[in-house]
């Protein structure tokens, strides 16, 4: 069973439709909520065809979720994949101090798992110019892998 929680701007309930199919007419000035049994309520945007006649368009789907941590071996694999390269973080760490570079080197070269806030991230970042959702795009990548 779907439960339709028509609103009005304010969001306050104004009725609750129960249908078994996901179809409902909106009402002018009135935001409809699409809510399965048990479950949290969504928002539902309407699209319009040629003639005007409403339908109900699913909401997308949840961003997966960005891995706590990925091993090193699939971090090198979706940065290639990625469109990055190995050479352009080697490059990055090269261009450290001595102490830093040392200690990136060791761990971009020996490290088991990266977390996408850790330095060599940060570094992975700066070496390909990539924001932050491109690194939880590459950290799904790599945690798909």
């Amino acid at each position: 069973m779907i439960y339709f929680l028509v609103k009005d701007s304010t969001g306050k309930v104004k009725n609750r439709v129960e249908a078994t199919a996901g179809y409902v007419s909106p009402i002018a000035g009135q935001t409809a909520i699409l809510k399965q049994h048990g479950e949290a309520a969504v928002d539902i945007d309407w699209t319009y065809n040629a003639s005007g006649t409403p339908r109900f368009t699913p909401p997308a789907p949840p961003e997966a979720p960005v891995p706590e941590q990925v091993d090193n071996a699939r971090l090198r694999i979706a940065i290639v994949t990625f469109g990055g390269t190995i050479a352009a973080v080697d490059a990055r760490i090269a261009g450290y101090s001595n102490g830093k570079k040392l200690r990136e080197t060791a761990l971009w070269n020996y490290g088991s798992f990266f977390t996408i806030d850790d330095d060599t991230s940060t570094t992975i970042k700066q070496a390909h110019g990539w924001t932050n959702a491109q690194m939880k795009s590459l950290y799904r990548l790599a945690g798909a892998a």
